[in-house]
């Protein structure tokens, strides 16, 4: 977790897209041959402009993925981003990617 103050010092307001609470969590786990993890993000409220007068609003995202080898070299990897499909924005009129899946198949020469 990271508290912060991301103060203008010459009027006191909150620096432009930075927020004062933001936490990032994490976990991986081996299951045999399976690599699984995950990824919690949260953000909490800050302003788009240094007027502090457009706001944007505080986001949680939650990303999971795996990974299995198939073979010498060859792996097969999952990943599902903002898995609960949460709309946000990091600036204001710039929506973020819904849900998104990504499958890939990787080889990687030894």
């Amino acid at each position: 977790h990271d508290a912060l103050n991301p103060r203008n010092t010459a009027n006191d307001r909150q620096l432009p897209r930075r927020a004062r609470h933001q936490t990032t969590l994490g976990a991986d786990l081996s299951l045999g041959t399976w690599r699984v993890g995950g990824s919690l993000l949260s953000v909490g409220q800050r302003f788009d402009d240094a007027a502090n007068a457009q706001p944007l609003p505080a986001y949680t995202t939650l990303d999971l993925h795996a990974d299995v080898p198939l073979a010498a070299g060859w792996s097969l990897q999952g990943k599902v981003n903002n898995l609960t499909h949460r709309s946000y924005e990091t600036a204001y009129g710039y929506n973020q990617p819904g849900r998104a899946l990504y499958l890939t198949l990787r080889w990687q020469p030894k």
